[in-house]
């Protein structure tokens, strides 16, 4: 037992004539009403206080203070302010080797603004959503340090306490909550972050990139509905990786995303470590969205650059797979085969591991492609990509491809691969028909 907890609890003994069993129960039982969040110490002194004792040792004065109030070296701060900006909890290494975790918020007042980091189990409160966006807030026993950027942070750990949505003329006096959430129908570039909540209709496997200095990054995309609209959205590093446990149907909510121009001038959304992703929101966020349902492209609706896309063809040409040498020094391959529905054909391209599923097809096999990519192939006409998280499905019962109808093509964009083509044309010059024998013998 800390050597503070038994002076209190001594103290209690001889002045309130309590057993000292009995004492240490009704400590562990006050810690465990507030969550935890209270040190043995505190609650020994809310304890000695319920017996009309006074410690002999109390606690330093806390300062009630504002934010512009607030300097390096402070401590023992109680500070009310509004959550304007939550960042994603993430784990870290000790020196000693053990796991800690960190989040960090934005805290508001009408005085300015100031970043919270929050240590270990304080950020079970973000994880829980215990705390959100737009929601006052009360920190008691927090200090100040110097953040990386030189400008003061408050911290809070074990030793401190958070109260949520408190009462009194501090909490009234917080600017109004700004309701940043949007439709997707009201996405514009010229909003610079937004919070949108969405289903998930479509969702790819991160990819790893080289950046112009060098390092390493990596991105994974999806696309998210709303009663009014769709929109793609682009996930950056830390963030690509949650799409290994999104999938699609899954309901999330995007905070502080921010707003580019992508294909076609659209406008789409690109999350990275300062916006956050929550899956599952509360039941009341969720209740407009519309229930997923898988859509099975025709041909003639692939556009290029699509992040995901499902869609069912006959497999009508294929080519030998080749081998190729990437920028890392790495080998891989790819596989191509033409696909036709009764709109068109499409070049299909199988990568790597999935270059295998493309060897056992054959000519007339009806396929159905899931959570496949698209992108601009010669002449910048799509083509189809496919890649570890597609999936692959050959003669599937209940799907049925008509004939494919010609597609008129001028004979500038007539290249290897096309098929059932209508080309109108003046002919300027003709040869005799001759024989000439088949590989099977025949002539």
């Amino acid at each position: 037992m800390d050597e503070s907890v038994e002076n209190i609890v001594q103290q209690i003994m001889e002045e309130a004539d309590v057993e000292k069993e009995e004492l240490m129960k009704k400590i562990e039982e006050k810690q465990e009403e507030l969550s935890g969040f209270l040190t043995p110490e505190g609650a020994a002194t809310i304890i000695a206080r319920n017996y009309g004792v006074v410690p002999e040792r109390e606690e330093p004065e806390i300062q009630k203070l504002r934010i512009e109030d607030l300097s390096l070296g402070m401590s023992n701060i109680d500070v009310v302010g509004r959550i304007v900006r939550i960042l994603e909890p993430r784990e870290f290494d000790r020196r000693d080797g053990s796991k800690g975790k960190v989040a960090n918020l934005v805290l508001e007042d009408k005085t300015g603004q100031i970043r919270v980091v929050l240590w270990d189990r304080m950020v079970g409160l973000v994880a829980e959503e215990e705390i959100q966006k737009g929601v006052p807030i009360r920190l008691e026993g927090a200090y100040i340090k110097k953040g990386r950027n030189g400008s003061p942070e408050l911290n809070i750990g074990r030793r401190g306490k958070i109260e949520v949505d408190p009462e009194g003329e501090r909490a009234e006096d917080l600017p109004p909550a700004s309701d940043t959430t949007v439709k997707i129908s009201e996405i514009d570039s010229d909003i610079e972050l937004a919070d949108v909540v969405g289903r998930v209709t479509a969702v790819t496997a991160p990819r790893e990139f080289e950046r112009s200095d060098g390092s390493k990054g990596k991105v994974a995309s999806l696309r998210i509905a709303d009663e009014t609209g769709q929109t793609r959205v682009s996930l950056w590093n830390d963030q690509a990786e949650k799409t290994e446990k999104i999938n699609p149907g899954d309901a999330i909510r995007l905070e502080n995303a921010s707003v580019r121009e992508g294909w076609k001038n659209a406008p789409e959304l690109h999350l990275n470590w300062q916006g956050r992703l929550v899956q599952n929101p509360k039941p009341k966020e969720v209740e407009d969205l519309p229930e997923f349902e898988k859509k099975i492209l025709k041909i003639e609706e692939i556009e290029a650059d699509m992040p995901i896309l499902d869609v069912a063809g006959v497999v009508k040409r294929k080519f030998p797979p080749t081998e190729f040498n990437r920028d890392d020094g790495s080998s891989g391959r790819v596989m191509n085969l033409i696909l036709a529905d009764e709109t068109g054909t499409i070049r299909v391209s199988f990568w790597d591991d999935m270059v295998k599923i493309a060897e056992d097809l054959s000519s007339g096999d009806i396929i159905l492609i899931e959570n496949a990519r698209s992108s601009a192939g010669l002449n910048d006409r799509p083509e189809i990509r496919i890649g570890q998280r597609s999936n692959v499905n050959v003669n599937p019962e209940n799907i049925d491809i008509e004939e494919p109808k010609p597609s008129k093509v001028d004979m500038s964009e007539l290249e290897e691969g096309l098929d059932s083509l209508e080309v109108t044309g003046r002919v300027i010059e003709s040869s005799e028909a001759k024989d000439f024998t088949r590989d099977d013998g025949s002539k």
